[in-house]
Formats: C-alpha cells, structure tokens, sequence
C-alpha cells in the first residue's frame, strides 16, 4: 500500500561557521561564528516500498530560515526509510538528503544559492490514521552560505553547518 505525508511544522536550527566574517555580506552577522535561526518547515513523503513494518520512498522538503535580518531558504530532496513500530504507534525514520540552499546577509538584498547536503532523523506518532504529530526530528546540514569571499573578498570561507530541531503535524494520506 503506498502512503503520502504531507507535514509542517517550526524549525529551530544553529547555523556555524569557523571563521568569523567582517564584510558587507556576512551571513551570520558582523565577527560572528554561530547564530540562533528561526522559521518554518513543509514538504512531502512518498512511502512506495513496503515490507513488514518498513517502508522506504521518496522525501521533498522546503524551509524559510530567519534571524537577525538574514534569511536562509532551502530545498531539499531524498530517501526516506521508516519502520512501523509493531503494536505501537511510534514511527522512527532516517533520511538523507540533498539540495540547494538559497541564503541573504542581514546588511544587504543579495542571495547566493548553493549545494547543501545532510540527513535527518526523526519519530512519528500516530494520533490516528489521518495524522501522526512530529514528535521530534533533528537533522544536520552542510550548505555554503553567502559571506564576503563570494564577492571578491580576500578570504575563503568554509561551508556552515546546521543543527536543525524540528516537530509538527503529518498529515497521512494512505
């Protein structure tokens, strides 16, 4: 039986970087190498595969990221494997994935969107055979934010990482 989900939910993510930026596009903000980033989370499951209590598909995702006037947009595609909990209404699952994240300094109006990669992890729980609530995923990420280096500036900047908290609803259409 092939299932769909379709989920939303709040994000909290800690979006790093080793080496402090002091131009006019630093992405974390001015000498800063750690910002706190708020936002939103939608996307999709496709679970096509089934076999006993695992079921195996396809994952597409997109989330808006913000804080202290820099915005992080991404959107990612994967596999997604879950497994069935027998007798129990706990869906635990793992999925990698790949992308592209489109982010803009606070001080100005440019993006730079590049490659970002990652994976996450997560359980569901099912309230019924409609909704399951999220009850916590964590996920980290890797994506080249846009910082001064990209603009002709004298430094390299490596890529940041991301720890990524989220929960919400799914809503499950068998």
């Amino acid at each position: 039986m092939h299932k769909v989900g379709l989920f939303i939910g709040p994000i909290i993510s800690n979006i790093s970087n080793t080496t402090p930026d002091t131009g006019p596009f630093a992405f974390l903000g001015q000498n800063s190498t750690s910002q706190l980033f708020r936002g939103v989370g939608v996307g999709a499951y496709y679970d096509f595969f089934h076999s006993g209590a695992i079921e195996a598909g396809a994952d597409l995702r997109g989330s808006i990221l913000r804080s202290n006037g820099a915005q992080l947009n991404s959107l990612l595609v994967g596999a997604r494997i879950a497994y069935n909990v027998p007798n129990f209404r706990l869906k635990p699952y793992i999925e990698p994935l790949v992308g592209l994240g489109s982010s803009k300094a606070p001080t100005n109006t440019l993006y730079a969107s590049k490659p970002t990669f990652g994976v996450s992890v997560g359980v569901d729980y099912a309230l019924n055979k409609h909704v399951d609530f999220r009850v916590l995923e964590v996920g980290v990420e890797s994506v080249q934010t846009i910082n001064s280096g990209l603009f002709g500036g004298t430094v390299a900047f490596p890529s940041s990482k991301m720890l990524n908290f989220s929960t919400g609803l799914v809503f499950v259409i068998p």
